[in-house]
Formats: C-alpha cells, sequence, structure tokens
C-alpha cells in the first residue's frame, strides 16, 4: 500500500449567506496543521430572521481548496 503525505491546512474561513469567493471569507484562527480541532462563534445579530446559510471550506500548503460545507440554520 503506497501512503501520500497530506499537506498542512493553513487556513479556514466561512461566509454566511454570499459567497465572497476563495481566500475572501471570514478568516477562522486555529491551531495545528493536519488534525484539527476548533470552534467558532458566529456573530447572527446583524443578520434578519429567517432562514440562512453558514458556508465553511479549508485550504492546504498547496493552494487547494476544500469542498464547502454547508448548514442551513433559522434564525428567530
Amino acid at each position: 500500500i503506497m501512503s501520500i503525505a497530506q499537506p498542512n491546512i493553513n487556513r479556514i474561513e466561512y461566509y454566511i449567506d454570499n459567497d465572497p469567493g476563495f481566500g475572501m471569507a471570514t478568516n477562522i484562527s486555529f491551531s495545528g496543521t493536519k488534525d484539527i480541532s476548533t470552534s467558532v462563534i458566529i456573530n447572527t445579530s446583524p443578520l434578519s430572521a429567517g432562514v440562512h446559510i453558514v458556508g465553511l471550506r479549508s485550504r492546504d500548503a498547496n493552494g487547494r481548496w476544500s469542498m464547502d460545507n454547508k448548514w442551513i440554520f433559522l434564525k428567530f
């Protein structure tokens, strides 16, 4: 079995509702390189009541972006 070293993650970012583009969303501070465990507090106070989408993605040291993970949430 051949194993390939995975490059370190060097950026994690999120956006709400509108994707501003890769590298342009809100940066998330984190520690670690490959195995990352972090929490994010997102300020939803400027959002109107209703349904919203939050998107999350990461970039590795080779400049490759992950697929976006998206969640739908309801603000009352």
